[in-house]
C-alpha cells in the first residue's frame, strides 16, 4: 500500500518542479520582451509587437529540455503601450510538457501540459 503513494508522490513532485520552471520561463520571457525598445514611440506599433514576440520567443527556445520538461512554446505575446490611460505592459503565455517519470496505472495519461501566464511592466520606454 506504500508504495503506491510514494510513486504517486514521486509525480506529484515532478509535475511541480515543471509547472514552477514553467512560471519562472512565461516570467523570464515576458520581462526581456517588456524591456525591447519600441522602434516607433511613444505609441505602440506592430514593430513593436513583431518585436517583443521575437524576444519572448527567443526566450522561450532557449530553455534547456530534460527528461521531464520539454516542448516549451509561446503561446501568446502581447505588447500594449497605451500611454493615454496608463498601460504598457507585455502579456506572455507558455506552454511546458510534463513527462511523467512512472506511468499511473490503468491511464494513458504520459504527460501534462501546464501554462503560465506573466505580466511584466514596459522598462523600456523613454520619456517623451
Amino acid at each position: 500500500m506504500l508504495v503506491p503513494v510514494v510513486l504517486f508522490l514521486f509525480d506529484l513532485v515532478s509535475m511541480i518542479l515543471v509547472q514552477t520552471a514553467n512560471d519562472a520561463l512565461a516570467k523570464h520571457a515576458a520581462r526581456a520582451a517588456a524591456e525591447t525598445p519600441d522602434p516607433n514611440p511613444p505609441a505602440s506599433t506592430p514593430a513593436a509587437q513583431i518585436q517583443a514576440t521575437n524576444t519572448a520567443t527567443q526566450i522561450v527556445n532557449s530553455f534547456p529540455p530534460s527528461r521531464l520538461a520539454s516542448n516549451p512554446s509561446l503561446l501568446v505575446c502581447t505588447y500594449t503601450d497605451d500611454r493615454v490611460n496608463g498601460i504598457s505592459q507585455v502579456y506572455v503565455r507558455t506552454r511546458l510538457s510534463c513527462t511523467l517519470p512512472i506511468p499511473i496505472p490503468f491511464s494513458s495519461l504520459s504527460a501534462i501540459d501546464f501554462v503560465a501566464e506573466a505580466t511584466e511592466p514596459i522598462v523600456a520606454v523613454l520619456p517623451p
